[in-house]
């Protein structure tokens, strides 16, 4: 299958529902595995504070229990939704509470009635808040405002001159926007942050007192507990 692309939402409707469609039921219906606790406990026992900068729009950090101010989903989140046409409204809406979507799953599309909004004047179709690939109609407002949080806390991380933990996991290369923003904290710090990069694949880390692990997540998490706890 082509990558998520938002054209879809001009040319085929009911498979951009569809495929979203599936998606966030499967997110909606899927727990978070028992690292996402791990990290929230390691989390706020960080003397200094911590914060979560993911690329993942599945809201499980939030699901899990992390404060939504001290998360910044920098591609959206499929909990939201915004007009397909952005000349309509620029407003972004959570999904509602009743939410629900018919997908056929032999063709994987939607049948009619559609999401509409904006929830003032529900008229117009809409698509998720997420950032698909190729897309200039995005609205990233929300993201933005996730950005300003995320920002100050870099800063005073940085002036504090404190030292501190990078945990990254499952970045790649073919999307690395979240490995590029690790590297660069680290960078600024001077010497002072540690980068733990935990990819299966691609695990290689830049030069200095960094660590890389070749394991999945759940796999590193909960080996790095065991080893925490019997310190």
């Amino acid at each position: 299958m082509a990558n998520p692309n938002p054209k879809w939402f001009e040319s085929d409707h009911k498979f951009a529902w569809g495929f979203y469609g599936h998606r966030y039921k499967l997110y909606k219906n899927t727990t978070p595995h028992e690292g996402f606790g791990i990290l929230l406990k390691w989390a706020k026992s960080m003397e200094n504070g911590y914060h979560v900068y993911t690329s993942n729009v599945d809201g499980h950090f939030q699901k899990a229990g992390f404060p939504k101010d001290r998360v910044d989903e920098c591609h959206g989140s499929i909990h939201y939704l915004q007009c397909a046409d952005v000349n309509i409204s620029d407003a972004i809406w959570p999904v509602p509470d009743n939410f629900d979507i018919d997908v056929e799953e032999s063709t994987l599309r939607a049948p009619s009635p559609l999401p509409l909004g904006p929830p003032s004047n529900p008229t117009h179709l809409a698509r998720p808040n997420i950032k698909m690939f190729h897309d200039v109609t995005w609205i990233d407002t929300r993201t933005s405002a996730q950005e300003v949080k995320f920002k100050a806390f870099e800063e005073k991380l940085i002036d504090g001159g404190t030292t501190f933990i990078v945990i990254e996991i499952g970045s790649g290369l073919a999307v690395p926007r979240v490995r590029e923003r690790g590297e660069a904290i680290i960078k600024r710090s001077e010497g002072k942050g540690t980068l733990i990069r935990i990819n299966p694949a691609e695990s290689t880390v830049p030069h200095g007192q960094h660590i890389g692990l070749p394991l999945g997540a759940l796999e590193a998490i909960t080996s790095i507990d065991k080893i925490l706890k019997s310190t």
